[in-house]
């Protein structure tokens, strides 16, 4: 490799860790918010409109991510749903913990396992439906 090559080399661009660390907490805030206040919002209607809401939210959520990310790969999408799912059921367990009963609002009731898995599959896969390149 010649030298100019060696510089033009060190000069692309590097992923910045920090700046996507921050856009995907600040994008699953924004979801958890906005999954909450569906929650309450169309708790007492209709399960279907509270599926429905909450799953609206989630894919807005994964596909901003992905805009303001820029360049994310399939394979970096997952691994930020996965980590979706990690801050969830930490919400989850630290409002429980805190409240003295159980709190099912990100991750749906107990009580239909199949809302339950629905929306698992949707914080994970979210950010990697938008994504065009892997």
């Amino acid at each position: 490799m010649t030298s100019v090559a060696q510089a033009v080399a060190s000069r692309a661009p590097r992923p910045r860790f920090l700046t996507r660390a921050a856009l995907a907490i600040l994008w699953w805030s924004w979801a958890a918010a906005f999954v909450v206040m569906a929650q309450q919002t169309f708790g007492r209607t209709s399960l279907a409109a509270v599926i429905v809401a909450k799953a609206v939210v989630i894919l807005l959520a994964g596909a901003a991510y992905v805009k303001f990310a820029r360049d994310c790969s399939v394979e970096h999408a997952i691994v930020v749903g996965a980590a979706w799912i990690v801050l969830s059921v930490a919400a989850e367990l630290i409002v429980s913990t805190q409240t003295h009963h159980a709190w099912y609002g990100l991750l749906g009731p107990e009580s239909s396992q199949v809302v339950r898995d629905l929306l698992l599959i949707l914080w994970v896969a979210s950010p990697a439906v938008s994504a065009r390149r892997s």
